[in-house]
């Protein structure tokens, strides 16, 4: 017995106790361990899935089956207004109830009683009634916003006077036509592909059924390029010349607003200056939002001068008083354009090759120059009103 435990003892090693007779038991447990989770995992996970699905499934097909309701519910509705089914004294007509009897049957609706196809009836007439009401509040909003924006539009030069008003205006249009092409640019060209170099490495690599292959794709490649540097340039050389126009555009109007700068003025009073114009072609519109718009065409004496020998134009912006009758209910500022009286326009001509010649800014005395003014939610939509032109902020300037 000693010598059993003395060769036991002289054996015997923790470490290959544990490496040779204890980890594999241990390894063995851990992988069927493994194996027994993966399967419950995947099966559960499967499950899962199949649950997530069928929920899906579920909730499309009731969407579907409420979109096909709310459509049998629309046909249904829009068949008996066709009919005069639009309230409950359809059921004391006999033609009317057996009208809407046949209709419940072709939208299915026919399992409902007479009392609830017509509830059914006027809650969607209710329905379609203040999705209406809606439509028109939005509408009478987006309507307001923009006579708002008009309203600024014509009147944020009201404030300016004598030259700085014709000064800024033009400068306004010239920064505003130079704005308009900001945002243009310039197309880039592509750089085609040597067809023999690519050919060479493929034949390189796989020989001659790819090298002619590669060579092949290349040239397809590079015709496209081709194409599109073709385009590119048409449309550069268009863009260039937008840009080009529309910047000497701006030039003629900078160069007016420099040769304003050096015009006489004269401060002569308003009134005297107001009963020397003629107002003509006046028309009022009422928009639905209540404002009142105002549009006329305006002459003045074509002999007008100042500091007696002078000629001169009239310039800066009248009012516009509006009645209901007698009882003035508004008015509103009426601003002349950037040399007051006088009609002017950019004198411009374009030639048969594409070149454009301009020519500078043209006055026409004779004709006359059109004032607009707005009055924000005065009056009634539907409602007649009159206009009465009174003097505003006017004086003279050097034609």
């Amino acid at each position: 017995m000693k010598n059993f435990f003395q060769t036991f003892k002289r054996n015997f090693s923790l470490l290959h106790f544990f490496l040779i007779d204890v980890s594999p038991f241990f390894l063995s447990a851990f992988i069927a361990g493994a194996i027994t989770s993966s399967i419950f995992g995947g099966v559960a996970f499967g499950f899962g899935v199949i649950l997530i699905l069928e929920v899906l499934l579920t909730r499309s097909c009731q969407k579907g089956e409420a979109i096909q309701l709310s459509q049998r519910k629309e046909d249904f509705w829009n068949a008996c207004k066709e009919f005069g089914i639009v309230d409950r004294s359809a059921l004391n007509s006999p033609e009317k109830q057996q009208r809407l009897k046949l209709l419940a049957s072709k939208y299915h609706f026919d399992h409902l009683s007479a009392d609830e196809l017509l509830q059914m009836v006027l809650e969607k007439s209710s329905e379609k009634e203040q999705k209406a009401q809606e439509e028109e509040q939005k509408a009478i909003e987006l309507c307001k916003a923009k006579e708002q924006a008009t309203f600024q539009k014509l009147t944020q030069y009201a404030c300016l006077h004598g030259a700085e008003k014709p000064i800024t205006m033009l400068n306004d249009i010239a920064n505003s036509l130079k704005k308009s092409v900001q945002g243009e640019r310039v197309i880039a060209t592509k750089k085609e592909s040597d067809g023999a170099i690519m050919a060479g490495v493929a034949s390189g690599i796989g020989g001659v059924v790819p090298a002619m292959m590669s060579f092949s794709n290349t040239e397809r490649v590079n015709q496209e390029i081709r194409q599109h540097n073709e385009a590119a340039k048409a449309i550069n050389a268009m863009t260039a010349q937008i840009v080009g126009e529309t910047h000497a555009r701006a030039r003629e109007y900078q160069k007016a607003a420099e040769q304003v700068s050096l015009k006489l003025i004269a401060e002569l009073p308003p009134k005297k200056l107001f009963r020397l114009l003629t107002f003509q072609n006046t028309t009022i519109t009422v928009s639905k939002t209540g404002s009142i718009v105002i549009s006329t065409e305006v002459t003045a004496d074509d002999k007008f001068t100042i500091f007696d020998h002078v000629p001169a134009f009239i310039d800066g912006s009248v009012k516009a008083e509006i009645f209901d009758g007698e009882q003035k209910i508004g008015e509103t500022t009426m601003v002349f354009p950037a040399f007051g009286t006088i009609f002017y326009y950019l004198k411009e001509k374009r030639y048969d090759d594409g070149f454009l010649s301009i020519s500078g800014i043209k006055k026409d005395s004779q004709k006359p120059v059109k004032l607009e003014g707005i009055c924000l939610f005065c009056g009634q939509h539907g409602h007649k009103y009159t206009v009465k032109f009174a003097p505003g902020d006017l004086w003279a300037m050097e034609r």
